[in-house]
């Protein structure tokens, strides 16, 4: 019994051992690579951005004119259907419309949180439509060339911080829709790119939350 106890402990020692020194490795490896400081500054541009930009929509609001009357008119002339498609089409190719707009459009209608959830599903899925969009241009040389001088800054920032930019362009201002397409044109894993791209969903709500807040 003293011999099986003193084995499993020894077994748990070792065990204990290789996480520290797995956990000391990722630690100089952050540091040396800039990681720390990346995750620290993007983190306060998250934080600024989403202040900045809840507090610059309250002041619209207070001192020009409410944001939803004035988009009112525009969401307005479409059926829904049609606005959930522009902003799918938009999500997947370049993502040339602000998704916040539609967040503050949400708050014109009924059901406005689980409109807001539809939104944060189909900009999900738009960001899945751009990755296998990448990885399809992988495949073809002279395209995946141009592609590769059209967004030069990406690439070099992907291949630097890898799925991090993938997690930092969801929750950001950053060009979602690029990243993306970097993602899949680098070879990335469909798992792993999935995983930080979840970090999309509550983008939505945290941006809804604040600039609805900021409205009402």
């Amino acid at each position: 019994m003293a011999r099986k106890r003193n084995a499993r402990i020894g077994k748990v020692r070792r065990a204990n051992r290789g996480f520290r020194e797995k956990g000391r490795l990722a630690h100089h490896y952050f540091r040396r690579t800039g990681r720390y400081k990346f995750w620290g500054q993007t983190t306060l541009k998250l934080a600024v951005s989403v202040v900045v930009l809840a507090l610059a929509v309250a002041l619209f609001n207070h001192f020009v004119v409410d944001p939803k009357a004035l988009l009112g008119p525009v969401f307005d002339n479409f059926p829904l259907w049609i606005v959930f498609a522009i902003f799918f089409v938009s999500e997947s190719f370049m993502g040339f419309l602000p998704p916040d707009a539609f967040i503050i459009w949400t708050g014109l209608l009924d059901h406005t949180w689980w409109l807001v959830a539809l939104l944060a599903v189909l900009s999900y899925s738009g960001g899945q439509v751009s990755y296998w969009t990448g990885r399809w241009l992988q495949r073809v040389p002279w395209v995946r060339k141009r592609v590769e001088r059209r967004f030069a800054e990406q690439f070099e920032t992907f291949r630097k911080f890898g799925r991090m930019l993938v997690i930092i362009s969801s929750l950001t201002p950053l060009p979602f829709s690029p990243i993306c397409v970097v993602a899949g044109t680098s070879g990335m894993g469909w798992r792993e790119f999935s995983w930080s791209e979840a970090f999309r969903l509550g983008r939505f709500g945290l941006y809804a939350w604040f600039l609805l807040g900021a409205i009402n």
